[in-house]
């Protein structure tokens, strides 16, 4: 019997804030009204249903950078990188403006006995691992 999928909780997230932290990349805050009910691992990530070219809508999966519970806000880095959906989405978010989400999803399992931790990736896997590495246990080495 196939293994089923787990029903990921859906979420519609407003933009409170979209700026750039580098050249080819775009840092997005979004705020949510059940913020207290949005639990997540560091390096999990949310579904994005955005818009394709052809008026359907698309699936992008983008790491949580950082939470911050006192502001109430989930920060995602999207890398610029042509004229694709997520890229396009985040050029032009503007406070206000919302988004259809699921998740998050995804496993990420480190052994906190192990001697070092090792992480890599490309540049679109930089806001995650950042945001692994600044939730290590104290003493980890990575």
């Amino acid at each position: 019997m196939p293994r089923q999928r787990p029903q990921l909780p859906s979420w519609t997230l407003t933009v409170a804030d979209a700026f750039d932290i580098t050249p080819n990349m775009r840092r997005v805050l979004f705020s949510t009204d059940r913020f207290a009910d949005f639990t997540y691992k560091p390096g999990q990530d949310i579904v994005f249903f955005l818009p394709l070219e052809n008026g359907e809508t698309g699936r992008r999966h983008y790491t949580i950078r950082s939470i911050d519970r006192d502001a109430g806000t989930i920060a995602v880095d999207f890398v610029m990188h042509g004229n694709t959906p997520g890229p396009n989405f985040a050029r032009q978010a503007k406070a206000g403006d919302t988004v259809e989400v699921k998740g998050p999803r995804g496993r990420v399992v480190f052994n906190p006995e192990a001697d070092w931790h090792l992480l890599t990736g490309d540049e679109t896997c930089i806001p995650g691992i950042l945001h692994i590495l600044e939730t290590l246990p104290q003493g980890a080495r990575a």
